[in-house]
């Protein structure tokens, strides 16, 4: 999708290895972007033109999806002074076939494995879908409405978009779909196939175990309420069994919103992570998954006692305790398995 174009010039690409090639409405450009903390800035150049644009601005706008602002401003200006007829895309005949091998989730090339950031990648997995018309959705492609952008094949392993970006699939040695090359990005990363551990079922399994919790939470006045009046089994007398159920119900959920306010104290930009204003936020995420593994083992032991309690009508006291258990274990193995109690700078 990107490739140079005439001869190497040593006066001239011996200082341009940090730039990055794209097409827009036909004309080739170089240029190279950048992000700190609160600016964020694009250079793009036409060399065939003699002109460029230069976009600096002070914040990332009201969202940080794309299109950004500059990617606004830069499509702007080459659609008023550099206009080119969109050509309706056509599929070819294996369109509905190629796009259906294509589904599923894909995570992208910058990324951590390790660490802390790699929460980021199991819950952000993008996701492909297939249409029934032959064409695609990449969830992380929208237009400027909002709407997912529609992808059509136009030549094998090739597709495009109504806007007339393209998107380029490399296979594998054994010619399996192994990564997804969307301009203007191909240049400095890629999607790649999620492995299991990244896919979006990892979003589904970790909502179902919060659910779990967060609903035993909400039925605990109504349950004793509903006690008081008809009668039923309750649970053991005292403080301290209440606080360990409280404890268990808790605990995950209070790492959930502890996750919430560090990303809304980052906003966004990752590299506040490297910062002074990241250690109580990684402190407070090590201790409290150690707090999230303390409250499975207190939920395993709860529903060990309903399971040897003896008496009638402990059949959904049982349920609700495995139920409890399972939920908190597989929370637990989230904060093990994703580095949230990685509370170094390695991200």
């Amino acid at each position: 999708m990107f490739t140079r174009q005439g001869p190497v010039d040593p006066r001239v690409d011996g200082m341009t290895l940090g730039f990055m090639e794209d097409r827009l409405n036909g004309e080739r450009s170089v240029g190279h972007g950048g992000d700190t903390a609160y600016f964020h800035s694009d250079m793009n150049l036409l060399p065939a033109r003699g002109v460029g644009l230069f976009v600096s601005s002070n914040s990332a706008g009201k969202s940080h999806d794309d299109p950004s602002l500059r990617a606004l401003v830069w499509h702007a200006f080459m659609d008023r002074y550099f206009p080119a007829p969109v050509v309706a895309p056509h599929a070819i005949a294996s369109a509905g076939t190629d796009g259906a091998a294509l589904a599923g989730s894909w995570v992208i090339s910058r990324r951590r494995d390790h660490g802390i950031m790699h929460v980021q990648s199991a819950l952000n997995a993008t996701v492909v879908a297939a249409r029934p018309d032959g064409r695609i959705t990449v969830d992380s492609e929208k237009e400027p409405n909002g709407e997912l952008r529609l992808w059509t094949e136009v030549a094998p392993d090739l597709w495009q978009a109504p806007d007339g970006r393209h998107m380029a699939v490399a296979r594998a040695a054994g010619g399996a779909a192994a990564m997804l090359e969307i301009e203007p990005y191909a240049s400095i990363m890629v999607l790649e196939r999620a492995p299991v551990t990244e896919q979006s079922w990892v979003r589904l399994v970790l909502a179902a175990c919060l659910g779990v919790l967060a609903v035993a939470l909400a039925l605990m006045p109504a349950r004793a309420l509903a006690r008081r009046i008809y009668g039923g089994v309750s649970a053991a007398k005292g403080v301290l069994p209440l606080v360990g159920k409280l404890f268990v119900l808790l605990a995950p959920l209070a790492l959930v919103g502890l996750l919430g306010f560090m990303a809304a104290a980052i906003d966004g930009h990752l590299e506040r992570l490297s910062t002074e204003i990241s250690r109580p936020w990684l402190a407070g995420l090590r201790y409290g998954g150690f707090v999230v593994l303390a409250s499975s083992v207190v939920a395993v032991s709860q529903a060990v006692g309903w399971w040897g309690a003896a008496g009638p009508g402990l059949r959904w006291r049982r349920f609700e305790s495995t139920l409890v258990a399972l939920a908190s274990i597989g929370f637990s193995l989230f904060v093990l398995g994703y580095g949230v109690m990685d509370s170094g700078f390695d991200f």
